[in-house]
């Protein structure tokens, strides 16, 4: 189970901090987070929590996932782009006949 702590330095103790995916926490406080919770932050935010909030100095997150890293593996494949297959096709020459701008009576020559 993960445990946020969120310390804003400029905001007064208590004042809340909604966090997105996850509900509020007050400044200073601590934010327990269950399976439950983790699974719908992965869903809405298409990131982990340590990806998330490996760079934020104001959330400090602490403890460990409690889902399957398979599951979290499938969840997160849904915000991955599809991968480009690079495929290659030999392309053979034209064996139909080409019509010519003149066949096609397209050359400006009205017959007359």
């Amino acid at each position: 189970m993960y445990t946020v702590s969120y310390e804003h330095p400029h905001f007064d103790a208590g004042k809340l901090f909604g966090i997105a995916g996850l509900g509020q926490v007050e400044n200073g406080g601590t934010l327990e987070v269950d399976e439950d919770m983790e699974r719908n932050f992965l869903a809405q935010r298409g990131i982990t929590l340590e990806d998330a909030f490996a760079d934020d100095t104001n959330v400090k997150l602490s403890g460990s996932s409690e889902l399957d890293p398979q599951e979290v593996k499938n969840i997160l494949s849904l915000f991955a782009p599809a991968p480009v297959e690079a495929t290659t096709t030999a392309t053979e020459p034209a064996t139909e006949p080409t019509l010519s701008a003149q066949d096609l009576g397209l050359d400006g020559d009205d017959g007359a």
